[in-house]
Formats: structure tokens, C-alpha cells, sequence
């Protein structure tokens, strides 16, 4: 069991000056199975506004991002992507809870098969953009093709339940296929 604190200061908004906090389980099963459990909160105070324009333009910020269909989604700055949604004033506390789960087999002492689930509420939107409750699903390999070099390659699946988030806004849901090569040295 890990207990983390991350970042811990004022707090106030600033390129990913997250202030955050952890909580990990981990269980070895046998040889065989393992598992991870997450859980984390994430924020930042006197966040940016993006509630429309007059909030963006008052403190300076970039014109809107928006989808190909013209949907705003939120405000560029130089201290980061977004500004959140809050629910009153020019300024508010973002945050960002999350729950997570790897469960990993392994096959042999080079391969090893992982399932991840993750549920993640981005409350004010500032992390991602938009103000939703995300789920994701990933099955994963990794390939350890010698000491030195590894092939993690993945799909995953998903979903974001209250706001079109993925395809430049213009859908909730997203398969992706991903591949890492990691290089240790």
C-alpha cells in the first residue's frame, strides 16, 4: 500500500501545478496474477474561467478551441490547455478525481497480458477540456524483446458520459490502438 502527496504549495493554477493526492494498493495473487488499485484527486486554485467569453477575455486568454463543427470546448493560456467551468466568477478551484485498475498476468518472464479500467470525473473540465466523467477500458501486451527494449503495444476503448469529448467534439466514445517502444538504459 502507497500513500502520496504530490506538488503540495499554493496551489494556484500554473502549468500542471496540480496539487495531488494518492492512494495505490497492490496484491500479488501468486507468480502468475497481480493487481494495482488507484484512486487520486487532483486540483488547482483560482483556475481560469471558461464559461463563455467574457470570462476567457477578461483574463487574457486565447480565443476558444473549437470542434470542426464550431463548438466551443475551452480556453488556451500560457499557463496551460484549459481553463475550467465554474459555477460562479472569473475564477475557481478545478479538480479531477480518478479510480483505476491494472489486473496483469504473465505469460512467461518476457510477456506479460494487462487489463486496465479507469473511471475519471473531470469536474471543471480544465484537464481535459471538457467537463464529463470518463470510463476507459485497455488491454494491453508487453513484450520483452531483450533486457535493454519493450513493446507495450494496446486497444482501448472510450467513453465520456455527459459531453462529446473525442473526435474534435463530435463523439462520446473513441477505440484507439496504441504502441510504445520503451528503451532502458
Amino acid at each position: 500500500m502507497y500513500i502520496a502527496a504530490n506538488s503540495i504549495n499554493n496551489g494556484k493554477f500554473g502549468y500542471n501545478n496540480l496539487q495531488s493526492y494518492y492512494f495505490t494498493l497492490y496484491h500479488r495473487f501468486n507468480d502468475k496474477w497481480m493487481t494495482a488499485t488507484e484512486a487520486w484527486y487532483m486540483y488547482q486554485n483560482k483556475t481560469p474561467a471558461t464559461n463563455g467569453a467574457t470570462a476567457g477575455s477578461q483574463l487574457g486568454l486565447a480565443m476558444p478551441f473549437t470542434s470542426s463543427s464550431g463548438t466551443p470546448y475551452g480556453y488556451g493560456s500560457a499557463n496551460g490547455p484549459y481553463g475550467a467551468y465554474c459555477k460562479t466568477g472569473i475564477r475557481c478551484t478545478s479538480q479531477e478525481e480518478a479510480l483505476l485498475n491494472y489486473t496483469i498476468y504473465q505469460i512467461d518472464h518476457r510477456n506479460f497480458i494487462g487489463l486496465r479500467n479507469e473511471v475519471v470525473n473531470d469536474g471543471s473540465g480544465q484537464r481535459t477540456g471538457f467537463k464529463t466523467i470518463y470510463y476507459e477500458t485497455t488491454l494491453g501486451w508487453n513484450h520483452d524483446i531483450s533486457d535493454d527494449i519493450q513493446l507495450r503495444p494496446e486497444i482501448g476503448y472510450y467513453h465520456a458520459f455527459n459531453a462529446k469529448a473525442f473526435n474534435n467534439g463530435t463523439r462520446k466514445d473513441m477505440v484507439m490502438g496504441a504502441m510504445d517502444i520503451i528503451f532502458h538504459y
